[in-house]
């Protein structure tokens, strides 16, 4: 045997991990209210319900704005 069980259900968690980071590390969300929050906006882990975009311009196209102090660079 190649692997424990304990062994691949500790590869399937990382693995797992890594790939829901990776996956939201790039998601704008685009809240109930309209706002488009980019990874660096203060209420970005605060947002829960949202319409995802691959990018703030993405979202400001699909009729969201930039929270107030929020600018692109």
């Amino acid at each position: 045997m190649l692997f424990s069980s304990r062994s691949r259900l500790f590869i399937v968690l990382i693995a797992g991990f890594l790939f829901s980071f990776t996956a939201n590390a790039s998601v704008v969300k685009k809240s109930n209210s309209g706002l488009c929050h980019p990874p660096e906006s203060g209420w970005y882990e605060r947002t829960k319900a949202y319409q995802a975009y691959k990018s703030v311009e993405a979202c400001l196209e699909g009729g969201g704005e930039l929270p107030k102090g929020l600018a692109l660079a």
